[in-house]
């Protein structure tokens, strides 16, 4: 019963606003292609929108994925992944100059 329950929890979220019939047509265009891009990226095993909004929320690595697999939907992030996010956020690389500070 409780893979039922979480079966239609996932069909819910990357369903988005599909149940709701008074939609106008732009936006439930983007809600198609969100859904489209969230499809894709989890069977490439890819963070969705959803799970990348919510990392930046919270500030750690989470996926809704975790519901099915009886896991913690937000879990720490790897020292290696704090590392990029530093370098990411005070150094820009550039092709030609190398670091620009």
């Amino acid at each position: 019963m409780h893979l039922f329950i979480k079966s239609l929890f996932m069909l819910f979220l990357l369903s988005g606003c599909a149940f709701i019939p008074f939609i106008p047509a732009p936006i439930m265009y983007m809600n198609h292609s969100k859904t489209a891009y969230d499809v894709v990226n989890f069977f490439n095993n890819s963070p969705t929108s959803n799970d990348m909004i919510l990392s930046e929320v919270t500030g750690l690595k989470c996926r809704t994925i975790n519901i099915v697999k009886n896991k913690d939907i937000c879990n720490e992030k790897s020292s290696t992944e704090k590392m990029k996010e530093y370098v990411k956020s005070y150094y820009t690389f550039s092709n030609d100059t190398g670091i620009i500070y």
